[in-house]
């Protein structure tokens, strides 16, 4: 497991249960670099846990680690007083994610009066950040955005 470093930090979702599995999922969030274009960075470990039959990294982790990528993007750039909640989810599998840690980049891709999209890149670190995964989320917004 990778100990957290002053450029990472635990995802926190502390409206749901300490026994929740996103929690036991240990995903954390890192830092993302000023003016480069991403706006959140997810990972998680590959351990015995997390990972199917074949050794590679499940496919519903991907498809949590994504969403928590994505949810994570529109959180803390868009700024929502009422909340959010994930509309659509579509997922491209192009390689399995063996080794690890799996990093999440997420993009805004388009913010719109209802709706938002961000694309995000799976990538596994410890394969020469290898593209595993391609993942596109819309989210509705559901309450009024805070002015800047």
């Amino acid at each position: 497991m990778t100990e957290p470093t002053p450029e990472s930090v635990p995802l926190r979702y502390d409206h749901l249960p300490a026994t929740h599995f996103i929690h036991r999922a240990a995903m954390r969030t890192i830092t993302t670099p000023a003016g480069s274009g991403v706006d959140a960075i997810v990972e998680i470990d590959v351990t015995d846990e997390t990972t199917n039959g074949a050794g590679g990294l499940q496919g519903g982790m991907v498809a949590t680690l994504i969403d928590c990528a994505a949810g994570s993007a529109v959180r803390h750039h868009v700024g929502l007083d009422s909340g959010f909640a994930t509309q659509d989810l579509a997922i491209h599998y192009l390689a399995a994610l063996r080794h690890g840690p799996a990093r999440a980049i997420a993009r805004m891709r388009k913010v719109g009066g209802r709706a938002v999209v961000v694309q995000v890149d799976v990538v596994d670190m410890g394969d020469s950040e290898r593209l595993c995964a391609l993942g596109t989320a819309t989210f509705a917004l559901l309450g009024e955005r805070r002015s800047s």
